[in-house]
This record gives C-alpha cells, sequence and structure tokens, in this order.
C-alpha cells in the first residue's frame, strides 16, 4: 500500500489545499482588506461595473461577485479554470 505524501505550504507548515497555498500566509488578510474596500464603494454609490466610465452597480450581489474577485487578484490567488465536458 502507497501512502499518498500530503502537500504542506512552505511558509507556515499547514495541510495546503488543491491549490498547493494556504490562506493563512497573509493572502487572506490581504482579500479581506480588499473586499472591505469595494463594499464600501458600494456603500456609497461609487462602485462601477467595467471602469470607472462604466454603469454603477446596483445590485448588491454583483458587488459581492466584484469583490470577491479583485479580492482574488490583490491575494494572488490563482485562477481555477473549470473545463466543460464536450
Amino acid at each position: 500500500m502507497v501512502k499518498k505524501r500530503i502537500k504542506k505550504c512552505e511558509s507556515c507548515s499547514l495541510t495546503a489545499s488543491k491549490l498547493n497555498t494556504c490562506m493563512t500566509c497573509g493572502q487572506e488578510k490581504t482579500m479581506q482588506a480588499k473586499v472591505a474596500v469595494v463594499m464600501k464603494e458600494f456603500k456609497e454609490h461609487s462602485l462601477h461595473s467595467r471602469s470607472k466610465t462604466g454603469p454603477l452597480v446596483t445590485n448588491p450581489k454583483q458587488a459581492i461577485a466584484i469583490a470577491l474577485s479583485e479580492g482574488r487578484k490583490a491575494a494572488g490567488v490563482p485562477q481555477i479554470r473549470i473545463k466543460k465536458a464536450k
């Protein structure tokens, strides 16, 4: 019987997820800070959908999606692409 090796995070020695990184190495704080900034923009009615010239975001669900997306970009979490079955 062969044992599988559990991948560990290099910096904090915790078990890592499928992304080979963990969210405790500063990524989580970076992500939370960016999400807070974007949601504050939404509350102030200054969050735009594409760029600063795009339409204003009025849907809270869309604001959350934008906040999480920008948070992942700021934290440097790699994007997982799921291939669709043909």
